[in-house]
């Protein structure tokens, strides 16, 4: 069992800081607080995420992450690329893609996949790309990523 994990018959395999409600939002909190990624925020992002931090930071740092608002309703929608394509993600609650399926929905392993981390620090810090579009557009749009 890798560290920070919990031990016992009735363990989720959780990390310990997630079952402590020490989630995605609890470690945002901590960042607004201090106002800068520290050593201590990476460690705890780290400990609760794994490889999804890093990939969600990276994919935050290299733009990654787009934002389409949609005028005059005021509706958004977040779209994040992958590795093999875009995922549509829902902000602190879904993403399109079979590694939040697999571990937060089926396998309850996580509360986030990379895709929902990028989105949260490219919010945090400003670094996404912005595109305006009309209403009209919205289905058309929505219709393209049912497809996949």
């Amino acid at each position: 069992m890798s560290k920070g994990l919990s031990k016992g018959p009735f363990s989720t395999g959780l990390p310990r800081a997630l079952k402590e409600k020490r989630g995605l939002e609890s470690l945002f909190d901590d960042l607004k607080r201090t106002g800068a990624l520290t050593k201590e925020i990476s460690w705890k992002f780290k400990e609760v995420y794994g490889f999804r931090f890093r990939k969600g930071l990276d994919a935050c740092l290299s733009r990654k992450v787009k934002k389409y608002v949609f005028r005059p309703s005021g509706r958004v929608v977040w779209v994040v690329t992958g590795e093999s394509r875009d995922y549509i993600v829902f902000p602190d609650f879904y993403c399109s893609c079979k590694d939040f399926y697999l571990n937060v929905v089926v396998r309850g392993k996580t509360d986030a996949c990379y895709h929902l981390i990028a989105r949260k620090f490219a919010e945090h810090f400003n670094l996404f790309e912005l595109f305006i579009l009309r209403d009209e557009e919205y289905r058309g749009f929505i219709e393209e990523w049912v497809k996949f």
